[in-house]
């Protein structure tokens, strides 16, 4: 996609004010109007990602980042795009390509910065923590022992580097978070029952009905999909 831009529509390149590097892990769960807005906002940065994690070194996670002509017009960049190849395993994708795009970025004395950066979920763990209970209850309602309240909570408030792969991200739709990562629903998915929406994890389920206009039954549709085709 790059290359086509670059080679094929030169000048639209050369237009380009925002260059958007997104993949398929996620669902869309809303608008970026918010996101954008925050971008805009904040001129010195040269590369946003919404979440970041410190395994292997400081990084943007890279399922969603937005770069400034001051990076994607870069021959720095260029390269490193040239030499991205294929990997066996995903911790390698992760070290080389994820970390290494990261690393590469702050050596080269770009600035980066996470929307919904692990300190900035953190703040707002700890200065809304009354609400998002009060919440979470709302949620699992009479679930509460099936589902164990305190394991949830376990969860939610553990803002550790994975924090974007297990509950602690319903933190982050709390903040206007657009997109949710597909493994935390697709995990608990039942292929068996894949017919039934009650197969998806009960708690995101009830999030997605209570918090976003997103159709859960879409994820109940995809999820049927890619298990037939596994």
């Amino acid at each position: 996609g790059f290359n086509l831009l670059k080679e094929k529509y030169p000048q639209d390149f050369l237009n380009t004010d925002k260059l958007i590097f997104a993949n398929d892990s996620c669902y869309c769960l809303g608008e970026f109007d918010e996101i954008f807005a925050q971008i805009e906002s904040m001129p010195n940065i040269d590369c946003f990602g919404l979440t970041d994690n410190e395994e292997c070194a400081y990084h943007l996670q890279s399922y969603f980042l937005v770069f400034n002509p001051a990076v994607f017009r870069e021959d720095f960049f260029d390269n490193f795009l040239q030499n991205v190849g294929q990997q066996q395993y995903k911790y390698d994708i992760i070290k080389e390509y994820e970390v290494g795009l990261s690393e590469l970025l702050i050596k080269n004395n770009k600035k980066l910065y996470a929307i919904f950066g692990q300190d900035v979920v953190q703040n707002y763990s700890n200065q809304n923590k009354a609400l998002i209970i009060k919440k979470t209850l709302r949620i699992i309602g009479l679930y509460q022992i099936i589902f164990g309240a305190k394991r949830i909570f376990n969860t939610l408030f553990k803002i550790s580097d994975c924090y974007s792969y297990h509950n602690a991200f319903y933190l982050l739709i709390l903040q206007g978070c657009p997109l949710l990562k597909r493994s935390i629903v697709l995990k608990n998915f039942s292929p068996k029952k894949s017919r039934n929406s009650s197969s998806l994890c009960y708690f995101w389920r009830k999030i997605l009905d209570t918090e976003t206009v997103f159709d859960g039954q879409i994820i109940s549709h995809h999820a049927t999909r890619i298990s037939q085709v596994k």
